[in-house]
């Protein structure tokens, strides 16, 4: 049986805010990256 489309809209919405938070995360570990590899005066 398919699932009341409001039930997957929201499982869509969940997944999305998953992904952000993910790419959120992401960004702060490369600027980290960045970060280390300009103070040590590494290629960036």
């Amino acid at each position: 049986m398919v699932q009341d489309l409001s039930i997957t809209r929201q499982q869509i919405d969940e997944v999305d805010s998953r992904i952000v938070e993910l790419l959120e995360k992401r960004l702060d570990l490369a600027l980290e990256v960045a970060k280390y590899k300009s103070e040590t005066g590494k290629a960036i």
